[in-house]
Formats: structure tokens, sequence, C-alpha cells
């Protein structure tokens, strides 16, 4: 891993499988991340300390008809699209198929 720039701290991490407890989340200049124990993060990373939570991993949403407000059968377009992805990342949703709804 690259120089570590940010670590998250005070949060329950989830890796997947287990929720870890007093440990870090931290993240390298090149945005890849690792958890570590809070310790072991360099001196000369910012430090964000949160109160409370669990920072868990993204949702991939497979399959996604719609969201903020407008429906990608009414408007299939680029801001469609746009609208409905920015509705779905406040939830926690990483990446999204947008599909269509079976119509005549």
């Amino acid at each position: 891993m690259t120089d570590v720039v940010k670590a998250y701290c005070g949060a329950q991490i989830h890796d997947g499988q287990f929720l870890l407890e007093a440990r870090a989340l931290a993240v390298s200049d090149l945005g890849s991340f690792r958890i570590t124990d809070p310790d072991m993060l360099p001196a000369t990373c910012e430090i964000v300390t949160l109160e409370g939570g669990i920072i868990t991993p993204g949702f991939v949403d497979l399959q996604v008809n719609g969201g903020g407000g407008v429906m990608f059968n009414d408007a299939p377009c680029v801001e469609t699209l746009r609208l409905m992805a920015q509705a779905h990342r406040g939830l926690g949703t990483v990446a999204l198929l947008p599909t269509l709804i079976t119509d005549a």
C-alpha cells in the first residue's frame, strides 16, 4: 500500500464477514484502503474521528428502474441516470445497473 493520507477511526468496521471494533480504515494517496490498528497509522496522516456508527462496503444494485423521483422508462437519458445514481448513492449504493420495465 502506498502512503496512508487519511484514516477513519471511532466506528465499527464491517469487512464483508466480521464487524470489527477498535480498528481504523486507512486510505492511501491512490484511494486504496485497508483495515489496521489505529496505533499503526503514520503520524503524518489525517485522522477523522467518527462518533460511532458502522463503516461498510458499498452496495451494488443490479436492477434499478428509477430513483430520485424519475423512472428510466419515462426518460431514458443521461440526466435521468445521473439523478438515479445520486439518489441511490445517498443510500450506500456505489454501482448500479439501470433497467427498463417490460411495457407495451
